[in-house]
């Protein structure tokens, strides 16, 4: 990562925003919780995918969410929002959106030593957190590769928020349809070994979300995707940003700790987001 403008002591993260995006954020976090005793605080993994960009750009407007953390592989300077997270509002984001950049190798490793110290405050005190990283083999370059992301970094991420934010309310995640530990796919098996960490981790309520064949933007399509749409229409990304967003708010409407949402239950969400 690149030299920033704030020197943090940390073996995980390095903060990339602009100091006073932190002092911008900060006072504004503490302006809502006061007036609104409903505010929440999210951090969101694989933040300038093709699905976590959408639930940043949910997040950011919604009145109910005071603290966004963004976590990103690379420097993410603040002019730059706008190119890594389309359509989002500015005027919002600086008033709320801290991006840091992380070495997932680092969390990998405090995940297995059990060492909370080496996060520093990156996981800490967070009410929501969204896991929306993901790769293929063909974009990682290997099956190991593939598996060090979808399984590895993943696993390590539900860690670190158990570890460091006890007062979480949800953990959500982006897996398949068909995902399945006993599949013989491997892309399907490894999404469903990571869906069964999250569901053994004892978080209050999981929500794993198992989208079909995913419209993913001009920019972000992958060659399989493009194919697949060119003979069916594919969910928009926004449509699970959205889902996952409205699936936090009515939370307590839940009939199970953990909720697995296929693409109808998805749609069906994302459409309640605007009434709620």
């Amino acid at each position: 990562a690149s030299e920033s403008n704030i020197t943090v002591k940390s073996t995980v993260f390095e903060v990339v925003s602009p100091r006073s995006s932190y002092r911008m954020a900060e006072e504004a976090e503490t302006e809502a919780q006061f007036q609104n005793p409903h505010a929440f605080k999210a951090i969101v993994a694989g933040s300038t995918g093709a699905c976590g960009r959408e639930v940043v750009r949910e997040l950011v407007t919604d009145p109910k969410c005071t603290h966004i953390v963004a976590l990103s592989r690379s420097d993410i300077p603040q002019d730059k929002w706008p190119e890594k997270f389309p359509n989002i509002n500015m005027e919002a984001a600086k008033q709320k959106l801290v991006v840091r950049a992380v070495d997932w190798e680092q969390v990998c490793k405090a995940a297995e030593s059990g060492d909370k110290s080496s996060y520093g405050d990156t996981f800490s005190g967070f009410d929501w957190a969204a896991m929306c990283m993901g790769t293929t083999k063909a974009d990682a370059g290997s099956k190991a590769a593939f598996r060090r992301v979808d399984l590895d970094y993943v696993k390590a991420f539900a860690t670190a928020v158990k570890a460091c934010s006890p007062g979480i309310q949800l953990y959500s995640q982006i897996s398949s349809q068909g995902a399945s530990a006993g599949s013989f796919i491997m892309y399907l098996k490894t999404k469903g070994e990571a869906d069964e960490f999250a569901r053994s981790q004892g978080f209050p309520m999981v929500s794993i979300y198992r989208p079909g064949l995913l419209d993913r933007g001009a920019d972000k399509r992958r060659t399989v995707e493009k194919l697949g749409l060119f003979f069916s229409k594919g969910m928009p990304v926004a449509t699970v940003g959205a889902a996952m967003v409205a699936d936090y708010h009515k939370r307590d409407d839940r009939k199970g700790a953990v909720q697995i949402y296929e693409n109808a239950q998805i749609k069906r969400l994302a459409g309640s987001l605007a009434s709620l």
